[in-house]
């Protein structure tokens, strides 16, 4: 979840390999991973740095961050009648005996 008063770190595209495998680095607290794009997505954490900040960045004119939901209270109520199925379904649900189970 966003907070306000968390740290914002900026990555950086250090490199690209032949197999365009991409190497991003915050030189904030040293957060690195390797990632590439769809089709074939998949990322390898290298460093996991300040896991309490929000790591920004992009290239070629776009920029990727951590999405901010804001719902302020006067938008939220219980009775709209999208979240019917939703309050149906968590009504047949026994959170109490779930929580309670040993995993």
């Amino acid at each position: 979840m966003y907070n306000q008063t968390q740290e914002q770190h900026q990555m950086i595209l250090q490199s690209t390999d032949e197999t365009e495998m991409e190497e991003w680095y915050c030189p904030a607290c040293g957060h690195r991973f390797l990632i590439h794009w769809p089709p074939e997505y998949k990322k390898i954490m290298l460093e996991s740095g300040d896991e309490q900040a929000i790591h920004t960045g992009g290239k070629g004119g776009l920029q990727i961050q951590s999405p901010k939901i804001i719902v302020e209270p006067d938008e939220l109520s219980l009775d709209d009648p999208t979240l019917l199925p939703w309050k149906g379904w968590m009504e047949q649900v026994d959170f109490d005996e779930l929580w309670e189970e040993d995993l």
